[in-house]
């Protein structure tokens, strides 16, 4: 461990402690983390040291008001920007450097980090719609995690640790006053070796575990720029799905951020949300980058759509999408992109099937059936037939 990182874990420790946390040592892992009380738990919390069984916050006492994730979203906004945090806009989940979609606020610096910009120099607050395909698939196996979700950030160059610090000690603050009390939550730490594609550099990260599951986590570290200089970061970001759950502790992570009158399996609903917040911010099929996450989501949804109304699901999944960012598309164009890919497959079958002209790229399934019909005269009866599995 570098002679740096060990500064840094002393100057935590004595501002923890300081502030009534206790510093214990996992009976499991072993691993050092700070609790409120040590009677609260014997273990860290992480995944691989919890109990079996649901997560503790599911016994926490009801909350007389469900606070829907949007508002979670305004309370953050409205209590950093009280305190010089300057809100930017979110970039756009398929515009990226260092990755094919966007997978955390902290990208937003990527112009400064790997290009000629220059740092910002107040702090900044960034609600980023993010995506990551490395849980695609595993929604339903896991409660508590999806593809796509809004990641609230601070992001602050060129600070000292302490300064770190206290930008942890005002989220201390914001997750208090929303109802996350800091009793509940336990601070798992951690160095690590991290790369953003300008070197290899050390950081140390604080995990927020609120009665068992991960929200947040708070990292610093000496980021190698492009230019050859370093440069202090401190990144902070929670993921707001989870602190909904987390506050309403409703049975399910989806309950909140999907129709209840539908109901399928859970792995299908996060490809649709998914696919939602891509197909609205420009993104379309394709064989490369973020088009061929978009045919992986699709495939993960086949032909189960056809089972409900998946323009419910869709719309749903569009108004989400539209509180937190601009969309760069209509709905009506986001619609027709996903159902050209997801229409595909049966409009490859019927072709076989009738030994008719193929589909084009850029026709709907009802588009190819009436051209079958209409222009080529094949009969109604025996298209009904092949549309059958």
């Amino acid at each position: 461990m570098e002679r740096g990182v060990t500064e840094w874990y002393e100057t935590m420790d004595d501002f923890l402690i300081g502030r009534n946390w206790l510093k214990l040592q996992c009976g499991t892992c072993q691993e050092i983390y700070y609790a409120k009380s040590q009677q609260m738990s014997e273990k860290c919390g992480w995944r691989k040291c919890a109990s079996a069984g649901p997560h503790p916050f599911m016994s926490f006492p009801a909350r007389k008001r469900t606070l829907s994730p949007w508002g979670i979203a305004d309370h953050f906004n409205n209590f950093f920007r009280a305190r010089g945090y300057v809100r930017v806009d979110a970039k756009n989940v398929a515009d990226s450097r260092a990755a094919d979609l966007i997978i955390a606020g902290v990208q937003i610096l990527d112009e400064y980090i790997h290009g000629s910009l220059p740092p910002p120099k107040e702090p900044i607050l960034i609600i980023q719609p993010s995506v990551r395909m490395k849980f695609c698939g595993k929604a339903s196996a896991t409660e508590g995690i999806s593809t796509s979700f809004i990641n609230i950030c601070t992001e602050q160059v060129g600070l000292a640790f302490e300064e770190h610090l206290a930008a942890i000690d005002r989220w201390f603050s914001a997750l208090s006053k929303l109802g996350i009390h800091m009793k509940h939550v336990v601070l798992r730490r951690r160095d690590t070796e991290k790369n953003w594609g300008t070197g290899s550099f050390g950081a140390v990260e604080l995990f927020f575990l609120y009665g068992g599951l991960e929200i947040g986590d708070a990292a610093f570290g000496l980021i190698p720029l492009v230019s050859g200089d370093t440069a202090p970061v401190s990144d902070i970001g929670f993921g707001l799905e989870r602190m909904a759950w987390a506050l309403n502790r409703t049975d399910s992570y989806f309950d909140l951020i999907s129709p209840l009158s539908i109901e399928m399996e859970i792995q299908v609903l996060d490809a649709f949300r998914t696919l939602a917040l891509l197909a609205f911010f420009g993104v379309d099929a394709a064989y490369k980058k973020a088009g061929l996450q978009f045919r992986r989501l699709c495939k993960i949804v086949g032909d189960s759509y056809r089972k409900f109304n998946a323009h419910t699901l869709l719309s749903q999944s569009f108004d989400y999408w539209e509180r937190f960012m601009t969309p760069s598309r209509t709905r009506e164009e986001a619609l027709r992109s996903i159902f050209l890919e997801l229409d595909r497959p049966l409009a490859e079958r019927v072709q076989e099937k009738l030994q008719g002209p193929r589909p084009s790229d850029n026709e709907t399934l009802e588009e190819y059936i009436s051209k079958l019909v209409y222009k080529y005269s094949l009969s109604v009866k025996a298209v009904k037939e092949a549309l059958k599995r």
